[in-house]
């Protein structure tokens, strides 16, 4: 189309992109963890690699994205007020958003060395790392599951959609298409 726009391709000619079929992809596997294996990472995590606990916090009690755990600073983590502004959102996502801190998270938060500066400074894949550990330490741990589990729970204990999709950066839509009905309230 941009091609076209721009004269660099005839208007009236269809070209193999647009003869080709349009691909259809399955649904995502929503993989969520449970409570104990949660603790269970969280306990290893500290004793191990504790410069990478406030990324497992933040992705497991806030359900940020990797890209917004990454990018995060501790000058927007107000553990007084109970609250963080999300440093760097996921193009395409409100770019500001406060997400609210649970007593256990900063409780977790407190116990994270150097709070300045970045959350994650010069790691990167942070994620993905700490899931490889937990993986090698016997863990289930499915792709993204912090974040499918932090939105599956949240939505069953509090029934609010709306407001957990504005507190994670998505729309009602997509909770009520991926996330609903995963997890029970108790």
């Amino acid at each position: 189309t941009w091609a076209r726009k721009q004269g660099y391709l005839p208007r009236n000619v269809q070209h193999e992109a647009e003869l080709t079929e349009r691909a259809k992809e399955e649904a995502p596997e929503i993989g969520i963890i449970d409570a104990a294996t949660y603790s269970s990472l969280l306990e290893l995590i500290q004793q191990r690699h504790p410069r990478y606990l406030a990324a497992l916090v933040l992705a497991g009690f806030c359900g940020m994205r990797r890209v917004e755990v990454h990018g995060q600073l501790w000058s927007d983590i107000s553990l007084d007020r109970k609250i963080l502004r999300v440093s760097t959102a996921k193009d395409g996502t409100p770019q500001k958003r406060l997400v609210a801190l649970c007593g256990p998270a900063i409780e977790w938060l407190l116990l994270c060395p150097d709070r300045k500066g970045e959350v994650c400074p010069g790691i990167t894949m942070v994620l993905d790392r700490i899931r490889f550990m937990g993986k090698k330490n016997g863990l289930e741990l499915p792709a993204n599951c912090f974040r499918h589990s932090y939105i599956s729970c949240r939505v069953a204990a509090t029934g609010e959609v709306d407001r957990t999709a504005l507190e994670v950066g998505t729309s009602a839509k997509m909770i009520h298409k991926h996330y609903r009905e995963l997890v029970t309230e108790e």
